[in-house]
């Protein structure tokens, strides 16, 4: 666990897993990015960056649609170092799935500083006073998906756990 930039043996850990035929994705806040950074852990083999940034992650405290600029900062400084892919992970519940459609639309309009984005629903178990799990915060995978679908109504899924009753049914 932890952030992997903080190791100081990244680049020959980054090193082993390309030698070993594989393709070496790291994933991180963001915080310690720079550009020649990446760019030396791209000579040790790096394939792509996983960046997580979403309002959950910092207390609620902006939106999404403000933190497009951060993944626009973190986008750019990834594209300057040119053949590393980049997917931004966004964690989803309650308090912010109505903002997913501007992470959306961000991403649709700045194709070439984003690879992918990874949509999370958060299934946190809190306790509430009573000793009861709260899931007031919960969001379904069909939560999510409607909220999609609100930006990109003939969406497609890639890949989804089907059931073996129900094989149209979306799963965790």
């Amino acid at each position: 666990g932890g952030e992997p930039f903080l190791h100081p043996e990244l680049g020959h850990i980054i090193r082993f897993i390309k030698d070993n035929r594989m393709y070496p994705f790291v994933h991180t806040n963001g915080v310690l990015l720079s550009a020649e950074k990446i760019a030396e852990l791209k000579k040790e083999g790096l394939a792509g960056l996983i960046i997580r940034v979403d309002s959950l992650s910092r207390k609620r405290t902006t939106t999404e649609e403000k933190l497009n600029a951060l993944r626009k900062h973190y986008g750019e400084m990834v594209y300057s170092v040119r053949g590393i892919h980049l997917t931004f992970l966004c964690v989803v519940n309650q308090d912010n799935i109505h903002e997913i459609d501007s992470v959306i639309k961000w991403s649709i309009n700045n194709p070439r500083l984003v690879d992918f984005v990874t949509f999370i629903p958060m299934r946190q178990v809190l306790f509430n006073e009573n000793e009861q799990i709260d899931s007031s915060k919960w969001v379904s995978i069909e939560d999510l998906c409607r909220e999609v679908r609100t930006i990109i109504p003939d969406i497609r899924y890639a890949a989804y756990l089907g059931s073996k009753l129900e094989d149209n049914t979306i799963k965790w």
